[in-house]
């Protein structure tokens, strides 16, 4: 992507950034942790942060924010979801935490919990269904998230994500998808579903032949398919999904 719509800078000992493009907190840290360059979070890690001091919004750049997700207590869990490499094997897991974040974890050579992804492979959500659909030549239904990704799989859909937010999809994710027909993103409703829309230009181009786009915008702000589905019902769904329209690939 050539367009520099997000900074990361490192001042006082703390890690700051900022989305141009108006993306939330969460999806740029959850993409950056996608990358590598922010740690996992870790029950250790959590117990060691002081209790949260009132966030300041000053200049945008998190640094308030960073601290008080970071120290905020875990009232309860949400799914836990496995991604799988080539051969069908869990590679590992990710699961909600409320009220904010998520788990991920795996099994290290010892067998112990190993609660981060540093140097393993790190494959797209439900991988081997993907891969079936390529060789038939059946659409992919790109979800932001497990639990739409989910939604579309109820309704007879192969459907994918990747585990690292909104703007974590890199190429690697997109090699995973070469030689599919047809892929239709699914858009959320929010600056960062659309500026994920627009990186697809150039993340997919050269691995698909043709990508598609449906869009939310008569849904809530940050709303999905999901969300459309609990409002409008399955066949408006299925009618939204008709008239997707085609995404120019770089």
């Amino acid at each position: 992507d050539s367009d520099a719509s997000l900074s990361v800078k490192e001042e006082g000992g703390k890690l700051l950034f900022k989305c141009f493009a108006g993306c939330s907190f969460e999806s740029v840290r959850e993409a950056l942790r996608g990358r590598g360059l922010l740690p996992e979070w870790t029950e250790k890690s959590e117990k060691k942060k002081a209790p949260a001091k009132s966030a300041k919004k000053s200049d945008g750049w998190g640094a308030g924010e960073a601290q008080s997700v970071a120290s905020e207590k875990v009232t309860s869990f949400g799914p836990t979801y496995e991604y799988h490499n080539d051969k069908g094997e869990v590679v590992f897991w990710k699961q909600r935490k409320y009220p904010k974040g998520f788990l991920v974890w795996r099994f290290g050579e010892n067998g112990a919990k190993v609660w981060n992804l540093t140097g393993i492979a790190q494959p797209i959500f439900r991988l081997p269904k993907v891969q079936e659909a390529i060789k038939s030549g059946t659409d992919i239904h790109i979800a932001e998230g497990e639990k739409d990704a989910a939604t579309l799989e109820r309704l007879g859909f192969v459907a994918t994500t990747n585990h690292a937010g909104a703007l974590g999809w890199n190429t690697k994710n997109s090699a995973q998808l070469k030689g599919a027909r047809r892929v239709v993103v699914h858009e959320d409703n929010d600056p960062a579903g659309r500026e994920r829309t627009r990186k697809f230009k150039s993340l997919l181009a050269g691995y698909v032949e043709e990508v598609l786009v449906v869009t939310y915008a008569d849904t809530k702000e940050h709303g999905d398919c999901t969300d459309f589905l609990e409002l409008f019902g399955e066949e408006k769904l299925r009618a939204r999904i008709e008239e997707a329209e085609k995404l120019t690939l770089d």
